[in-house]
């Protein structure tokens, strides 16, 4: 294996552990946010968490509406307002 392939190896592996932290704390952000629930199972290299939704389908399209409209209320109340206004 030469220094290039080695050096490239060792950057995907940093980009894989960066990308498996960020999976694991967004699952756990939509566990405190009561959209996926999970059990903890063992497994290959121990303890291991099986996530699955908490919400059907029609609670989940209305907790995302809500977020992004309480977001959207947040940063642009005046133009969301409008808006709301103009579909209603």
């Amino acid at each position: 294996m030469n220094l290039i392939s080695m050096r490239t190896r060792s950057e995907l592996a940093k980009n894989c552990a960066l990308w498996i932290i960020c999976v694991r704390a967004f699952l756990n952000a939509m566990v405190d946010e009561k959209v996926l629930d999970y059990v903890e199972e063992t497994g290959k290299g121990g303890y291991h968490r099986v996530y699955s939704p908490k919400l059907d389908e029609p609670m989940f399209k209305r907790y995302v509406a809500r977020t992004v409209i309480s977001s959207l209320m947040k940063d642009f109340p005046l133009e969301t307002k409008a808006v709301i206004q103009l579909t209603t």
